[in-house]
């Protein structure tokens, strides 16, 4: 369970950098399809392979995986053109400590209740 949370956090970030960039629709159609993907997956994985607990768990890793690329393909060709190549810059960060404190945090319970 905390692999299949670990590789859907950070699609949070992404789904983040996509509702800033205005790009809901393209949000909404990742979503319905892994949605859809993530729940007749797991009733055909469940039918017709395994009933257990632990083929249950390696679909979530595996669908929030491709969720979480699926999301960061989107999101860094939705970014716009630059010339310089993209780095962190941690005084950026420690401007906006409390602010961004405060999204990891909804980021946190939002994927406490998804899953």
């Amino acid at each position: 369970m905390g692999i299949a949370i670990g590789f859907l956090w950070p699609s949070f970030l992404y789904i983040g950098g996509l509702m800033g960039l205005q790009k809901q629709v393209s949000l909404n159609v990742i979503n319905v399809i892994i949605s859809t993907v993530r729940a007749i997956g797991m009733i055909l994985i469940l039918t017709y392979i395994s009933p257990t607990i632990q083929t249950f768990f390696f679909w979530q890793i595996a669908i929030n995986l491709i969720q979480t690329l699926l999301t960061a393909v989107i999101l860094w060709k939705s970014l716009p053109k630059s010339t310089t190549s993209p780095k962190f810059d941690k005084k950026i960060l420690n401007r906006l400590k409390s602010y961004a404190m405060g999204i990891a945090g909804i980021t946190l319970i939002g994927m406490i209740c998804i899953q």
